[in-house]
């Protein structure tokens, strides 16, 4: 059946160009940006899958092999939180002024590109279906008080703990203060962190592990939705713990490379098993009570059953994770389609369910749903890449800015 190639083309598209550093070697570049680039590239194709596999079995009318892929996309979204976190660290530390212009490079790269296929999304929307929104609500759609797709609630989330981090490091209480303005949650966390310097790192990592409760019971409190509303999901919150986890791995990995590099080869098939083991438990734990038993019990919200579903599904992604850098550290994934497909990995993220909602249906038959999977993946990447590139006309221009040096006083001895 053709819908077995799916596993042929990830399997291609892992195994194409990689390297083995040997038994006694390792990667010492292991999560570089080029490394980090194509596994994430690769997250972007399997969450494609996952939510293809959501559709089909949600429709219960085909039953195939993809379906293996409904339970593994917030895995995915946990090496894109993971890299994440990593990536903050390791660019503070080197690269001088980061924070300076920590607003150009990071919150512009991540807000603009929501900003343009929400509005995409909203345009066609108007013009195609003939949706008659009001301007407010069109406004909220491309903004993101209300989500277009699912999707965005990861713009959200990310947009969150970049303003955590920023506020973090800002050593200008009033630069800071204007922000929490807008964001009341966060009045405690500056406050708690606003005399941090580099001495205390220590605890600015604390508060980053302390935001992750609190974001998880504003979550809680805001129940489960239809998608479209903030905070109103597990999605929101579930894999978002890895974020803080990649930023201790980033200022620890020093430390720890050496000591795992002794031992690794215990190491490896021990988090292999812990990462199938917690998996499975994890499953279970979804199955039964799960996220959504307050539909069981009318009137109780059921928020142990949620605590207990996060912390088995928390625990479940530190594993992989963890699994995974082990991988890493001896295998080099080195492919350029997969490297070209990491530089796209947000656009791609918030394009796939337009393609998917108006393709699918066109493949309602075991046979030809191949077909459809293929569709939906290369013209997802082309809206990506289109996205992109109109989105970099805006935001190379601003990351220059953002990366222009003082200039030196030559007059100077």
């Amino acid at each position: 059946m053709d819908i077995y190639l799916v596993y042929v083309v990830c399997a291609l598209l892992l195994l194409v160009g990689v390297k083995y550093a040997g038994i006694k070697k390792f990667n010492d570049d292991y999560l570089s940006l080029d490394a980090s680039k194509a596994i994430q590239g690769f997250a972007a194709i399997v969450i494609i899958f996952h939510h293809i596999s959501q559709r089909v079995s949600q429709d219960g009318s085909i039953q195939t092999p993809i379906n293996f892929f409904v339970n593994i996309g917030a895995y995915c979204v946990a090496i894109f939180f993971f890299c994440s976190g990593y990536g903050l660290i390791k660019s503070k530390d080197k690269k001088e002024g980061y924070m300076k212009s920590f607003l150009w490079k990071r919150l512009v790269v991540l807000l603009l590109p929501f900003f343009v296929i929400n509005g995409f999304y909203v345009l066609v929307a108007q013009i195609f279906m003939k949706a008659n929104f009001s301007p407010f609500t069109i406004f909220s759609y491309v903004v993101g008080l209300k989500l277009v797709t699912g999707d965005g609630w990861y713009v959200i989330t990310s947009l969150i703990m970049y303003i955590a981090f920023l506020l973090i490091n800002l050593k200008n209480k009033k630069k800071a203060i204007y922000i929490i303005t807008s964001l009341i949650m966060y009045i405690a966390f500056f406050l708690f962190f606003r005399f941090i310097n580099k001495k205390f790192e220590w605890i600015a990592f604390v508060g980053m592990f302390l935001m992750v409760p609190l974001y998880v019971v504003l979550c809680l409190s805001k129940g489960h939705g239809d998608g479209s509303n903030l905070f109103q999901g597990e999605w929101f919150y579930n894999t978002v713990l890895l974020m803080p986890i990649g930023m201790v791995w980033a200022r620890l990995e020093n430390k720890l490379v050496p000591l795992i590099k002794k031992v690794y080869w215990i190491l490896l098939p021990v988090f292999g098993a812990l990462t199938f083991f917690t998996y499975k438990w994890s499953m279970e734990v979804l199955s039964n009570p799960g996220y959504w038993s307050e539909y069981m019990h009318p009137g109780d919200p059921r928020y142990g059953d949620k605590l207990l579903c996060y912390g088995a599904q928390s625990l479940a992604f530190i594993c992989f994770i963890l699994f995974l850098v082990l991988l890493l550290m001896k295998v080099r994934i080195n492919n350029k389609v997969l490297a070209f497909l990491g530089g796209l990995t947000l656009e791609i993220y918030l394009s796939q369910r337009f393609f998917i909602s108006n393709i699918l249906p066109m493949y309602n038959n075991k046979d030809g749903i191949f077909i459809g999977i293929f569709a939906i993946v290369c013209s997802s990447v082309v809206l990506a890449y289109l996205f992109h590139v109109l989105c970099g006309l805006v935001i190379n221009p601003i990351k220059k800015l953002g990366s222009k040096k003082p200039a030196v006083d030559k007059t100077k001895k």
